[in-house]
């Protein structure tokens, strides 16, 4: 099955929630009755909500943002990042705030004044993509996604991709789109 890297799809990772196939749908309706969902469930989900089980927080707990507008060409929107964030208990910060990750455009210099000041306080500057395959593929590098003079990543940054199993071998069960 092909889940669809939507708002609606990512923010349901972000939090933990049971994300299932259609097969779940067909199964229960062969049966007449509800069937057990596990086997019917994404990978991807099954990691974020045996997370979310493990530690009673979502994605990206603990972990502060700041979403620059500038320079945004690729979905998903800068409104739809901010729910994704807010669904895996992220928070969002203004730009004269301290944030660990700033998303911008791939078009966004890292000099703007905007985002150097944020890397100057020891932000990650990164593409929207970062956020998605954060979720989406939750062991995989994310070092594509970081925008060149990005600054290093900070103890939480670095602690919540250990968490999500950074390097990691992982096979997913289902494809996931755009």
């Amino acid at each position: 099955p092909e889940l669809k890297r939507n708002q609606k799809c990512l923010a349901a990772l972000a939090a933990g929630a049971w994300i299932v196939s259609p097969a779940f749908a067909t199964a229960c309706q062969a049966c007449g009755t509800v069937v057990d969902a596990e086997p019917f469930e994404l990978e991807s989900a099954r990691f974020w909500r045996l997370k979310r089980n493990e530690t009673g927080a979502g994605a990206f707990n603990g972990l502060s943002f700041t979403i620059v507008a500038r320079g945004w060409d690729e979905p998903p929107s800068r409104d739809d990042i901010a729910a994704i964030i807010k669904a895996g208990g992220g928070s969002l910060k203004t730009s004269s705030s301290q944030a660990d990750i700033v998303i911008s455009g791939k078009r966004t210099s890292t000099a703007s004044s905007s985002v150097h000041s944020q890397l100057k306080r020891g932000a990650l500057c990164v593409t929207s993509m970062y956020i998605v395959d954060w979720l989406a593929k939750p062991h995989s590098n994310l070092e594509e996604h970081v925008l060149a003079g990005s600054g290093q990543k900070n103890e939480a940054v670095t602690a919540a991709e250990t968490a999500r199993g950074a390097g990691q071998q992982f096979e997913p069960e289902s494809s996931i789109s755009l």
